[in-house]
């Protein structure tokens, strides 16, 4: 594979759950955490079975997948295909590829880097005051910067402007853990010059206090208690849990990314440290393809919620079919054809754990649920072998 410079690799941004080409792999692009598959030309770690990588461990994986996308004579762009909106694990994916395509190889730190992605991947988000200004939050203060950068013509030159500057930050944190001989997870990202200042780290923590009185509003739902949940090694362990539902009032449901974001990682309401499970809420009761809900247990804390997925979907097929006749995900009611999911995903099942790894159970903004927020939370409770009765109301300090 002929080296490329920096300069000749260009960002393409596609919707979430295409199909890559069939020729990806002889055309000098590269299709990363989007595509479906997992060969010459494209990585992406939705389509596995089994396993827990993100498509940033992919490819140190598989190198020769990206090097081989370049065919021995190009001396022209490479594109490196990613998804609207590109995420943390997209930008993880698309350093270390273009790693492979600048040098022929890759940093020796990359498996921090890998090791980092894949957390956030998992659920375990680090977004806490313990560590709040780490990689993570610091690539969502830039993707949501972009939305007000003057002279950007269109989503592509935001999403690519974002890229290049999660790249800088990326450059950033590698170089300071080596320094300081520490983890990530202890690198203040936001410490990268040129790139944030004091409004960014004051914006962070307004994000925490929105989810504070979010949690103190009285029309908020919030209880905590103790669920049963299956360790990854076998047998079962208690686990504090968070559940939180009815967090209305939003208007539009993208903007209560902040509130499961803390959500996720409050470990301040887990003063046993018994490990730290939460369910978070938020979805407009008269609106179903508007709807959103996550559940997610910390991954170091050894239990995983394999199973919960399937009683999920259980309850969302007999609720459809309750409303419809059918379940309208499958069969068009109006006609009883089949519907075809769209490719990439169980389109028809909205309740997944989009990693394959347990930590984390979602339902999917491209489908939405119609089961109620004390639906799900009634099936979390019981798949904990616990009941509502038993979980106290949350006590706001």
């Amino acid at each position: 594979m002929p080296l490329v410079s920096r300069d000749r690799i260009k960002f393409r941004f596609v919707e979430p759950g295409p199909v890559a080409p069939a020729d990806v792999g002889a055309n000098n692009e590269i299709w990363l955490d989007v595509g479906n598959a997992l060969r010459t030309g494209v990585i992406d770690h939705h389509q596995l079975a089994s396993g827990t990588d993100c498509s940033t461990g992919l490819v140190p994986q598989h190198p020769d997948f990206v090097s081989k996308a370049v065919s021995p004579e190009h001396d022209g762009d490479v594109v490196i295909v990613l998804h609207q909106h590109p995420d943390l694990d997209c930008l993880g994916a698309a350093y270390l590829a273009t790693q492979i395509l600048t040098t022929g190889e890759l940093r020796k730190d990359a498996q921090q880097l890998v090791d980092y992605v894949a957390k956030v991947d998992q659920g375990y988000l680090t977004m806490t005051l313990r560590n709040p200004y780490t990689l993570y939050p610091a690539y969502s203060r830039l993707l949501e910067k972009s939305h007000r950068q003057p002279g950007m013509n269109s989503d592509q030159d935001r999403w690519s402007s974002c890229m290049a500057d999660g790249f800088r930050v990326i450059d950033y944190v590698l170089q300071a853990s080596a320094q300081q001989q520490s983890g990530l997870l202890e690198i203040d990202a936001y410490h990268c010059p040129d790139l944030f200042d004091e409004s960014d780290r004051v914006s962070l923590l307004d994000d925490e206090s929105l989810y504070e009185s979010k949690l103190a509003d009285p029309n908020t739902v919030a209880r905590s208690g103790l669920l049963t949940l299956p360790r990854q090694s076998g047998g079962t362990a208690e686990v504090e849990t968070l559940l939180v539902r009815d967090v209305q009032g939003i208007g539009n449901a993208d903007a209560c990314v902040f509130f499961k974001v803390w959500a996720r990682s409050d470990e301040h309401r887990a003063p046993t440290h018994k490990g730290f499970c939460a369910l978070s809420v938020f979805m407009p009761e008269t609106d179903t393809s508007n709807r959103r809900c996550i559940i997610s247990v910390r991954p170091e804390d050894g239990v995983n919620l394999a199973g919960l997925g399937a009683r999920l979907e259980s309850e969302e097929a007999k609720k459809r079919e309750s409303i419809s006749g059918v379940d309208d995900r499958r069969i068009n009611p109006r006609d009883g054809t089949p519907l075809t999911p769209r490719p990439g995903y169980d389109n028809s099942d909205p309740w997944y754990d989009g990693r394959g790894h347990g930590y984390t159970i979602i339902d999917s903004p491209r489908s939405g649920t119609v089961l109620t927020a004390e639906e799900i939370e009634q099936v979390f409770v019981e798949f904990g072998g616990s009941k509502l009765s038993q979980f106290a109301k949350l006590a706001n300090d």
